[in-house]
């Protein structure tokens, strides 16, 4: 989990310092969609060959596919506008807090996953970093 939020942090200043002044959000969401299908498909072409066999088999849930995607497009997008106006490590830390914790709270409270105390706390101590590194 430290090494994918190495790369994941590492993405989001290099795309703040090299790419986010030379193309538009939208531009960088195609050219990053693009390479994301071709390596991805290459991935599971070579690695999980009879994988493919499950798009047909579970086509009724490329709704749920397609909406997570539109979900995820959004984040990226306003995520990408808020670090091309504001201080990348602030930003980062908000979202990286806010975002486990609506997991935990949208699991707890949607899909009825357990809350551990250790959880809660997280929870708790997440919000208040928030507040902390919103507070001038």
């Amino acid at each position: 989990a430290t090494i994918v939020c190495l790369f994941w942090s590492m993405a989001s200043v290099l795309e703040k310092y090299y790419l986010l002044d030379k193309f538009t959000p939208y531009e960088l969401l195609l050219l990053r969609s693009i390479v994301f299908f071709i390596v991805g498909l290459s991935l599971v072409c070579i690695y999980e060959p009879s994988k493919l066999g499950n798009i047909k088999k579970n086509g009724r849930y490329l709704i749920w596919v397609f909406l997570i995607c539109i979900v995820g497009i959004v984040g990226t997008l306003m995520f990408w506008k808020a670090i091309n106006n504001n201080n990348v490590g602030t930003v980062s830390s908000i979202v990286g807090s806010l975002r486990i914790t609506f997991a935990v709270l949208i699991g707890y409270l949607f899909f009825k996953e357990a809350l551990s105390k250790k959880q809660l706390l997280g929870v708790v101590l997440a919000i208040f970093s928030v507040f902390l590194i919103s507070y001038k």
